[in-house]
């Protein structure tokens, strides 16, 4: 005789959770590359340096196949403005398949300025290192292969937790350094391509590899978060 309400569980996403900016929590920016570098939560549309699509994990995704290892007129990445005022409490989170050979130094994403965050691929896709404004290098294995597989990645920074990076929402690192850096402007902002201290363009991501669903949190996700995406 009474109504009883039927939910889905929120770890298997449902039709729209990929294009949701709240999903699982409020995103600064979600980039799709459904043929465009538009911010789907509104806040910051990017620009689309020698632009290139392929089909993604969802609908279309960046394409950075033409890359070689050095920085040339013809490298495809995307640039965007500042959208992140903090050093601590952010999070990103992307899908990435490559078939190729990634170079050492290969930028994932680069926030490029008075203090340096920014993912590397070194050496090649099997080891990941970071460099945060936090002081706080570091690499590590990644366990991923060039290969047909799409992989999620995130990385995570938060004031309580500290950092991890995820490889198919299992944690391939994590430590408790929640140093908290200043936040002065920065100068080049890029997914794909990292704006070196020459301030050239260089490092730019390669090995026939795709991105698909990049999102920039300003708050650190839990491990429960990172599973859902």
């Amino acid at each position: 005789t009474q109504w009883v309400s039927l939910s889905s569980s929120p770890a298997v996403p449902q039709a729209g959770t990929t294009g949701a900016c709240n999903y699982p929590t409020t995103a600064t920016n979600l980039f799709q590359f459904n043929d465009n570098v538009t911010d789907t939560c509104g806040n910051n549309n990017g620009t689309a340096v020698n632009a290139a699509y392929a089909t993604g994990n969802f609908g279309k995704a960046y394409d950075f196949s033409a890359n070689t290892t050095s920085y040339s007129g013809t490298s495809s990445f995307v640039t965007f403005s500042d959208d992140m005022s903090k050093q601590n409490d952010f999070s990103w989170s992307f899908w990435l398949k490559s078939t190729g050979t990634i170079s050492n130094y290969a930028t994932i994403i680069s926030f490029y300025g008075s203090y340096y965050n920014y993912i590397y691929f070194n050496p090649g896709i099997s080891n990941i290192y970071i460099e945060l404004g936090d002081g706080g290098a570091t690499s590590f294995n990644t366990g991923m292969t060039s290969g047909s597989s799409w992989y999620h990645l995130a990385l995570t920074k938060s004031s309580t937790a500290g950092r991890a990076f995820y490889v198919n929402g299992s944690s391939v690192f994590s430590d408790s350094n929640t140093t908290n850096g200043s936040a002065p402007s920065r100068t080049g902002n890029a997914i794909g391509m990292h704006w070196g201290s020459g301030s050239a363009w260089q490092y730019p991501l390669n090995g026939d590899t795709l991105i698909d669903q990049f999102r920039i949190f300003p708050s650190g996700l839990t491990a429960t978060q990172v599973g859902y995406l």
